[in-house]
């Protein structure tokens, strides 16, 4: 226990203040059990030890721990959180929960039987917590963490503090907005730089390379997340980097599963079972026909890579101003509201707005006799009428 009570300080010691999540303010800390789930890089692990400092400081009655640690090769959590609790502590904060076998079960007995701690956990993006059990997922508080919106990335570099904008907000007052921000800093100028690095917080380092970090994030993503996805084979771990390879040269793109099956050399359902997969850790996202019903064995209408960081490094073509902006649309508002594809136009947001999306140009008749919907274009500071500024909709989080 003393060695892992160092460790936490020297962990929380070291830990950034300046810049906080928006999701901080979203959270219910003071539920006894509050899970923090989300992708390789976003920075889950960061927004746990701000709590501890903010809440309790130096305190013995919170104590940070990874279950990566050694100490539970011979120990369970369980018995670690009486012991902890049995000398004070109040409240203990669990990474990288995922990687020991029946975290959920520990958690559970933890929440059931020592009612005087709580617990909050972070673990990856693959986890399904609907299979951890009803017990738990009844009791757990759930919040997923996703990378920096622009707006966040425009607070972490120091440029701009702004509120979060509601899409309707943006939407019907979209040219007020976009006036009044222009004025006090040059949006696209940012923006530009946002695409190419700005969306992973954890790989911004003035000693290192921020593209060769992000690369290093995919690399475990693949290598060492996807093997604890139920069911999930480490022995695929060549095939899924050949595939998510090969969608990043084409992304985003209409797939022909058997093709690319053909490609990877794997069969079809297997294909699509890996697509759902490399959405699960983060790295692509799947967009399906509008009126679908989504299984895991459903083609995709389209195959998006999650981010367009991801595209500036990988990509071997010349990318299209078209590509990146689709791809940015589609990765701040997948998580937020149901996205699917439209008959006409790109995206269908919950069922009641469509935007085509892309780099400056006139509005298609579609368009203009639709007042449901919007062209979300690049490369203008301030719209008007039916076409938005795109990079407006990276303030919604």
């Amino acid at each position: 226990m003393n060695k892992l009570r160092d460790k936490s300080n020297q962990v929380i010691g070291s830990v950034p203040m300046r810049f906080s999540r928006h999701l901080n303010e979203q959270i219910d800390w003071n539920h006894r059990l509050v899970g923090i789930i989300g992708p390789r890089g976003v920075g889950k692990t960061t927004l746990m030890l701000q709590q501890i400092v903010h809440r309790f400081g130096n305190s013995y009655e919170a104590l940070y721990i990874s279950l990566e640690d050694f100490y539970f090769s011979s120990h369970s959590l369980y018995q670690l959180a009486y012991d902890f609790r049995n000398r004070g502590g109040k409240c203990l904060f669990v990474d990288e929960v995922h990687k020991q076998a029946n975290w959920s079960q520990d958690l559970i007995n933890i929440f059931h039987n020592i009612q005087d701690l709580s617990v909050v956990f972070s673990g990856s993006s693959v986890i399904d917590m609907l299979k951890q059990g009803a017990d738990f997922c009844k009791n757990v508080k759930t919040y997923n963490l996703q990378g920096l919106s622009f707006r966040e990335y425009l607070k972490y570099i120091g440029v701009a503090d702004l509120p979060v904008f509601s899409l309707e907000d943006i939407i019907n007052n979209h040219r007020d907005i976009a006036l009044d921000l222009s004025s006090r800093f040059k949006p696209l100028f940012h923006f530009d730089n946002y695409l190419v690095n700005g969306y992973y917080p954890s790989t911004y380092n003035q000693t290192d390379n921020t593209l060769q970090n992000i690369e290093q994030l995919l690399m475990q993503a693949i290598e060492v997340d996807l093997n604890y996805l139920e069911g999930y084979d480490p022995h695929n771990a060549g095939n899924m980097k050949q595939l998510f390879y090969a969608i990043a040269q084409n992304a985003p793109f209409k797939p022909n599963i058997l093709r690319l099956s053909e490609k990877v050399g794997v069969h079809r359902n297997t294909l699509i079972v890996y697509l759902f997969h490399l959405e699960k850790a983060g790295l692509i996202q799947l967009l399906y026909p509008a009126g679908s019903i989504i299984s895991i064995l459903q083609k995709p209408q389209t195959i998006f890579l999650n981010n367009s960081n991801i595209h500036t490094l990988l990509s071997e073509r010349e990318l299209t101003a078209g590509t990146i902006s689709k791809t940015f649309f589609m990765n701040q508002l997948s998580h937020l509201w149901s996205i699917k594809k439209p008959n006409n136009g790109d995206f269908e947001v919950d069922a009641k707005w469509i935007f085509e999306v892309g780099t400056y140009k006139k509005p298609s008749k579609f368009l203009v006799n639709n007042p449901h919907a919007f062209s979300a274009t690049d490369g203008i500071e301030v719209g008007s009428n039916h076409t938005i500024p795109l990079w407006l909709f990276g303030l919604l989080y």
